[in-house]
C-alpha cells in the first residue's frame, strides 16, 4: 500500500493568506485527483494556473525515487485539470504561481 501526503502550509491556529488557502485547496484537489503512486518519492511541483483553474505551466523537481516517478507525477497533474478557480484576491496577475510538495511512501 502507499500513501500520498503533502506538507501543510501553516498549522499555527493563525489566519491563513489568501495565497496560503489557495495553496491548500490545490493540494487537496491534486491528492484527491491522483490516487496512488505506482513509485516512491518525493518532489516539488511548480504549477501555473490560468484564472480559470486550468494548469498550463506544470515543471516537477524528483527529490528522491526514480526518474520515472517526477515524469508520472507531471502527467498526473496535467490530468487533475480543471483546478479550483484561482481567487478574485490572487487573479489580477492573469496567472497565478505555486509551489507544493509531495511525497508517495509505503504505509507503515
Amino acid at each position: 500500500m502507499t500513501s500520498n501526503q503533502g506538507s501543510q502550509v501553516n498549522q499555527s491556529g493563525k489566519s491563513l493568506s489568501p495565497a496560503q488557502s489557495y495553496e491548500i485547496v490545490i493540494q487537496q484537489h491534486l491528492l484527491k485527483n491522483i490516487k496512488n503512486a505506482p513509485y516512491f518519492g518525493k518532489a516539488d511541483i511548480n504549477l501555473s494556473i490560468m484564472k480559470s483553474g486550468m494548469a498550463i505551466q506544470v515543471t516537477v523537481d524528483a527529490l528522491e525515487g526514480p526518474k520515472a516517478y517526477g515524469e508520472w507525477l507531471k502527467r498526473m497533474v496535467y490530468s487533475a485539470n480543471p483546478f479550483p478557480k484561482v481567487p478574485k484576491a490572487l487573479s489580477k496577475k492573469g496567472l497565478h504561481s505555486i509551489k507544493i510538495s509531495l511525497q508517495h511512501k509505503a504505509d507503515q
